[in-house]
This record gives C-alpha cells, structure tokens and sequence, in this order.
C-alpha cells in the first residue's frame, strides 16, 4: 500500500509530499519523507498535479506490484513439448503442474489490480474522480447531470476535497446526518447515491478499491417523505369553479380525469389523440418523450366529458404555451401556471397537482375498478409496450373504468 500524499508549501511553491513507510527507507538513504514540487503557487493547480507528482514519489519506492508481475511473467514462460513415450509420461505430471502455476497466476493478477486501486484511491481526489467519471458522460438528462454536479460540490464542502483512500462507511453516515439536519429522506438518499455512483464507476474502472459508500442504511436520517394528500370533493368545486384561459382549463381537466402525471399530460401534441377500435385515447408510447417507468409508456382513453374538446386530426403541441427544456421536458413552467388555482383552494403543502392523480386512483376506487385497470391507467401498470405476454386491460376496459367517476359539477365541459 502506497503512503497518502499531501500537498505542503515549501518557498513559496506547493510541494507533494509523502511520508516514506520504514521499510522502505534504506533504499532512498534513510529519508522519512519525500517531496517534489509542483512549480506553482495556486492550490487548485497543485491538487490537479498532485496525482502526476505523487506517483513520480512511488516510483523511488520499491514497488510490490512490480514483484509481483516479475513473479507472473516467470510463470507464464513456456515449458517444453514431449518428444517420446517417456517425456509424455513427464508432460502429463508437468500438465498438473501447470494447473497450479495457472491458479497462482489468477490470485497474482487479482493482488495487483487490488494494490493498483488501492495506490489510485491514496492520491485520487473525490473531485478528480467525479470530473472523471462525469466525463463518462453517466446520465442522458442534463437536469440529472446537473443534479450530481450539485450532490458531488455539496460534498466536497461538507467534508473537503478527500482522496477517496481517506473514505469509508462512517463518512457516509457522518454526511446523512448533517443533511438531514434540513432535508429528507428521499434527498439526502439521492445525493448520497450520486457520490456512491462515482465510487462504483471508480471500482469498476479499478480507480477505487471498493466503494465504502455501498449498502449504506440511510432510513433513519432526514425527515420522513410526506405523501401527497388527494383533494377533497369541495376543493375540486372550488378548483374548476375559478376562471382561467382555456388551455389552463384542459389542462387541469386532463389531469383530473385521466390521472396523468403533469409532464405526461403537459406534453402532449395533437397527434396523440387517436383513434382505436371506437375509443379516443391519449397515446403516450412515443419513444422519443421522457418517461418516469416503463408502464409510463400506455393508452389512456379519453374521458367521455373531454371528448368534445379533445378531436382527433389536429397538429402540434397541445400546450404550446409551457416551454419544453433541454430534456424534453415541460412540467416546470406548466406547474408554475396551474399551481396559483391550487393554492387558491388549499394551503396544505401536501396537495398539489400531483394530488389530482390520488383524487381519480380515489374514485376509480370507489366505483369498483379492478387494482389492476386503476393502476395500469395511471402509469403503475406494465405498460403497452413492456414486451410481456398479454397488454393490460384492453382499451374499452380502461374507457368504462374512466367513465364511470361522476364529474357533475367539477369539470367545466362546456366547449368555449
């Protein structure tokens, strides 16, 4: 195992230093410590050298792992073929032999891809890790990119810029905590799996030993996650009974009697209403929209109170108005328009438009509706292209079960 190595000032330059193990003092003259300049006065430079000049260090250093590949390169030499009966005989006790020799290389190759890591994870920085394995290019979603950039400089604050040799469980523990200080639960999960993330590309690329921050048990810290409450029959009156532009209108409409997520419904074009076997429906299979599971991917029929505002034939972006991201995604805007009538009817935090899903799993509840047809509507199913046997409830199923809640009174059908 390598010595750590430390960055120290020395006449005015950083200087990467480390502390010379005592068996290994003899053969650099006794010294207990070596250091080489980084030739610069900026710190950030230096920690970016670090990693360059501590392994120039190693290199005076006996190296196990160069031992230890003489040693494979030794059994891995060739041996002789036989030539007659009685070498053959040899050949056969010198083949069992060779059996041994294999499995000693295999324990040999495994030691020196342990020592590399370990040596990698005495200099390597949680920062020069995670600029690498960023680099990798991990997540597709630039929202979820940004998001790990954020977890990873949070950590690096929280507890300093550590070579990822100096980590282990009891950080991560130590990090729970104080999140979880002002923040829940599911957050702090999420942030703490970001930095385990680019410990286990780390391990896998043979950067970092093993990854401390695994199977960390992390249900204990931070506030529990409050569940979204659904709305209250007055409060759904209430919602519908307040004036608003029409497009603000379908879409509220939409999602209270169909139960689609916001981002599903807030990005559909006119080209998702079709028709299928006498049934309007909401095609929400398009490959090319981002989708929270697989059962995001399905049919959703087209309520018989909607159908008039809602004609097959038409073009373009249903809710042009609510301006999709570099993910293809609309919800922010779309919330920041609709959540105002929300919190005009309510000011518990727990009811959202997220609650508006709950009201219709309510109702659909209440009228007898299978589990099985509730879910596969609202996107907890298998979905329509999940490539299993069988596709849900067919389409006239899923339009009954929808017709079934009474809206009398809540939603305004009446086409403008």
């Amino acid at each position: 195992m390598n010595p750590p190595a430390s960055l120290v000032m020395v006449k005015g330059k950083w200087n990467v230093q480390i502390t010379v193990p005592k068996e290994h003092r003899a053969a650099v003259k006794n010294q207990k410590q070596l250091r080489v300049s980084t030739g610069t006065t900026d710190k950030k430079i230096a920690e970016r050298l670090k990693h360059e000049k501590a392994q120039e260090l190693y290199n005076k250093l006996p190296d196990p792992i160069a031992e230890l590949e003489e040693r494979v390169e030794e059994l891995n030499k060739p041996v002789w073929a036989p030539e007659d009966e009685e070498e053959a005989y040899e050949w056969e006790r010198q083949d069992e032999k060779m059996d041994g020799r294999r499995k000693e290389v295999e324990c040999l190759e495994q030691e020196i891809a342990e020592l590399r890591a370990e040596r990698n994870s005495y200099v390597l920085t949680v920062r020069e890790l995670a600029d690498r394995w960023l680099e990798s290019d991990p997540y597709p979603s630039r929202k979820t990119r940004k998001e790990a950039e954020t977890a990873i400089e949070e950590f690096i604050r929280d507890n300093g810029n550590l070579t990822v040799g100096k980590l282990s469980a009891q950080t991560g523990y130590d990090w729970a905590e104080e999140l979880g200080k002002d923040k829940g639960n599911k957050t702090l999960r999420k942030k703490i799996g970001y930095v385990s993330g680019a410990l286990s590309w780390g391990e896998r690329k043979g950067l970092v030993q093993s990854n401390p921050f695994f199977g960390l048990k992390l249900s204990l810290y931070g506030k529990k996650t409050q569940s979204y409450l659904p709305l209250t029959s007055k409060e759904l009156r209430e919602l519908f009974a307040q004036d608003m532009p029409d497009n603000r209108r379908l879409l509220l409409e939409i999602l209270a009697t169909t139960g689609m997520r916001l981002d599903e419904a807030a990005l559909l074009n006119w080209e998702d209403v079709k028709e299928e076997d006498g049934v309007v429906y909401f095609d929400l299979t398009d490959h090319d929209k981002p989708i929270k599971t697989i059962g995001s991917r399905r049919k959703v029929p087209v309520p018989e109170t909607l159908k008039a505002k809602l004609p097959t034939g038409k073009t373009g972006q249903m809710f042009p108005e609510h301006k999709r991201n570099s993910d293809g995604k609309a919800q922010g805007p779309a919330s920041r328009a609709l959540m105002p009538y929300i919190r005009s009817v309510t000011k518990d935090r727990r009811k959202t438009l997220h609650s508006l899903r709950g009201t219709l799993k309510d109702k659909l509840r209440d009228a007898d509706v299978s589990k099985e047809t509730n879910d596969f509507i609202t996107g907890h199913g298998t979905g329509d292209v999940s490539g299993k046997y069988g596709v849900g409830p067919s389409l006239k199923v899923r339009k009954a079960a929808l017709d079934k809640p009474n809206w009398d009174g809540v939603v305004n059908v009446a086409v403008k």
